[in-house]
């Protein structure tokens, strides 16, 4: 197990048993006892450390970590968050091995203006366009027949 800085209580030595200098240390940990040195003063080829700890306390330490590390659900402050849950918690439906859930669109549908006009004057002005330079309409011309040969 790898324990980052994060976590430095759990790096603290609470009891430390040496035999002589230079040898390795036993060293009681909050996880246990581990043992760490080299033995006269050489130095291996790998870092091996050994940690014995008892089941039911080190359950309830990764129990304790998740607690902290786990953010507390949060509640939902804006009313359109809150009407996108309820969307999806009432469309939540599972059918053929997949769940299917709503898309909560807003309540309100957009009033949008009529434009008509303006877009009858653009295709004009495309049209005079394209009569003036014929090189161009007969590509655009070419276009809109392979979007038509696709669609059909």
């Amino acid at each position: 197990m790898l324990i980052g800085v994060g976590q430095a209580d759990l790096h603290c030595s609470l009891q430390e048993i040496t035999v002589e200098p230079g040898e390795p240390v036993a060293r009681l940990t909050p996880l246990g006892w581990t043992c760490i040195g080299y033995p006269n003063g050489t130095q291996p080829r790998a870092n091996v450390t050994f940690t014995q700890y008892h089941t039911t306390d080190l359950n309830e330490l990764v129990r304790r970590f998740w607690e902290i590390e786990e953010p507390l659900p949060t509640t939902l402050v804006k009313p359109n968050e809150k009407y996108a849950v309820d969307v999806a918690s009432r469309s939540l439906s599972y059918s053929n091995g997949r769940y299917c859930v709503g898309i909560p669109w807003k309540r309100e549908k957009a009033e949008l203006p009529n434009n008509c006009d303006m877009a009858l004057q653009r295709l004009q002005n495309t049209e005079k366009r394209l009569l003036k330079d014929t090189q161009v309409g007969e590509l655009y011309k070419n276009v809109i027949k392979s979007y038509l040969e696709r669609v059909t």
